[in-house]
């Protein structure tokens, strides 16, 4: 019987091995690289029930970082993390870090995409008195902080003691000054270093010197906090105005910057003086006019003739705006109910860019402005509704996910007219407290329902934000009627105040806290990361936010 030699076999199979090998390689490279490109473009493999699977990714991100993740009962360890390969589907997003509040959102994983959840942290840290405000003068506070006027020994400048030996008889006696009172001003404001926790300043003071005869009853400081308008009070009750710049470590006699204007304009019968909003000018409201005084310039500048612009007995609605003035109007000579809207500028001169003639049910009664530069946008109430109408769109449509063609924002109608302005009625109530306006992300908040419910209204967003829900969403309902809407933290949440109790929602309106009791005044300091607020015994306090 033949016999195979040894030596063929081995060749045999090395040319086997040569030929299969580069095949296999092949079809691994080629069979792996499918699954990279399986898994980058959001499938999965379900070996158990050998199915191919869709899947998303969580973008989780906290602020502070090492928050506990749990997506729907499962642990994913700390942010900030990606947690991929995540089936398509909704799922409830759980965080939490000692010393801060728990979050939990409910997010939608979508095939392919990465779904992010990024949450600033809100702060447990309980509140510490900074000072005990009952026991000074008065207080005025804004954005820049709490300025409190406490009150010096009365002094009696240009006195000296009976001499107790013979002297000269003076060719000429000195004349005596008169009594003066002094004052310290002190700016109470919030810090917050690179890498340490806000804390309050207390040590920015200045001197405000009055005479005797005519003491501060009243203070008002500017938004920017550089000016304060300050009121003296004689005996018989006449005030006068002065305007004294805020300075650290300066002296300042509250009688020698005497606004005589203002004080002419305070002493006339329902006139009021307020602060613009950029604090460079007075907005004087008078029964006839609406005047702005350039504090830095001393002049005035008429913005409105009220009679001039009152149609049929209707009363004039305006308000301030980021530079100058907005007005509704009827127009005169119209059987309907067709208004205007006019921007004025603190100089006097009307913007260039305006509305469209509206009309509107009801006559107006309230409007509010948050445009900016080219961008015309109102918040314009009637008795029986609430109208968001201006350029509620960008240039660049293909970027945005709501367009001039679409009809609806979720099951509300869109009104499109004139190129790009369009009206959308936002609430079938009137608004009566301030709304809030969130430019950036197109978003504003308001209350109904007597003031006691919160919304949150956002009208566009960036096509990449699959998250946001478009329209109205209710945030949460109070006992009493709230006030003093302001964003929080990045405008991750909104606050309001009920009573002596600040709330604070995120925009979803599946966080709710209770966040301070007993509060009467507040402010929110260095980017919101902190709290400063009074009790009803005017003691404040500070707390850490985030």
């Amino acid at each position: 019987m033949a016999t195979i030699k040894r030596p063929k076999i081995r060749s045999y199979i090395k040319k086997v091995i040569t030929v299969l090998l580069p095949l296999f390689s092949t079809l691994f490279i080629v069979g792996t690289t499918a699954i990279i490109i399986a898994l980058i473009n959001g499938y999965s493999l379900d070996f158990t029930k050998r199915t191919v699977i869709k899947t998303g990714v969580l973008n989780v991100e906290t602020i502070p970082t090492d928050a506990d993740i749990n997506v729907s009962g499962e642990y994913y360890g700390k942010s900030n993390r990606a947690i991929p390969n995540l089936k398509i589907g909704d799922y409830t997003v759980s965080l939490s870090k000692e010393g801060y509040y728990s979050y939990t959102k409910k997010v939608e994983v979508q095939h392919g995409l990465a779904s992010p959840v990024i949450v600033p942290l809100l702060r447990t840290d309980g509140q510490k008195e900074i000072i005990d405000l009952s026991k000074t003068l008065t207080f005025d506070s804004n954005s820049t902080g709490y300025y409190v006027l406490s009150s010096a020994e009365l002094v009696t400048e240009g006195t000296t003691s009976e001499a107790t030996t013979p002297t000269p008889t003076p060719t000429k006696e000195k004349a005596k000054q008169e009594p003066t009172n002094s004052y310290v001003l002190t700016r109470i404001y919030v810090t917050k270093p690179l890498f340490d926790d806000p804390h309050p300043v207390l040590d920015e003071k200045m001197t405000i010197t009055t005479l005797a005869a005519t003491p501060i009853t009243s203070i008002s400081v500017s938004p920017t906090g550089k000016l304060l308008l300050v009121t003296l009070t004689d005996k018989a009750g006449n005030k006068s105005i002065s305007l004294v710049p805020f300075k650290r470590n300066s002296s300042v006699n509250a009688n020698l910057t005497d606004a005589k204007s203002l004080t002419s304009y305070n002493k006339m019968k329902g006139t009021t003086l307020k602060w613009s909003e950029n604090g460079d000018y007075i907005i004087v409201d008078t029964p006839d006019q609406i005047i702005s005084y350039n504090v830095k310039a001393g002049t005035r500048v008429i913005l409105a003739e009220k009679s001039e612009l009152t149609a049929n007995g209707e009363k004039m609605i305006w308000n301030m705006t980021e530079s100058g003035i907005a007005i509704i109007r009827k127009l005169s000579g119209t059987k309907t109910n067709t208004y205007e809207i006019n921007d004025v500028s603190y100089n006097g001169n009307p913007l260039t860019t305006q509305l469209p003639t509206l009309q509107f049910e009801q006559p107006p009664t309230n409007i509010w402005s948050f445009s900016t530069d080219d961008t015309p946008r109102f918040l314009v109430t009637t008795k029986t509704a609430s109208y968001l109408v201006g350029k509620l769109y960008d240039a660049k449509e293909s970027d945005y996910s709501i367009t001039l063609t679409q009809e609806k924002i979720g099951d509300i109608d869109i009104e499109h007219f004139a190129e790009d302005y369009s009206r959308i009625k936002i609430s079938s109530e009137e608004i009566t407290v301030p709304p809030i306006f969130i430019n950036e992300k197109h978003m504003l908040s308001f209350t109904e329902n007597k003031g006691t419910h919160l919304v949150l209204f956002i009208y566009n967003k960036r096509s990449a934000d699959k998250l946001t829900k478009l329209g109205r969403t209710e945030l949460f309902s109070a006992k009493d009627s709230l006030s003093a809407i302001t964003p929080l933290a990045l405008a991750s949440y909104i606050a309001a105040k009920s009573a002596d109790t600040l709330i604070v929602s995120d925009t979803t309106g599946e966080n709710v806290l209770t966040f301070q009791t007993g509060l009467q005044t507040f402010v929110l300091g260095q980017n919101d990361t902190a709290l400063m607020f009074t009790d009803q015994k005017n003691i404040l306090y500070f707390r850490v936010i985030r």
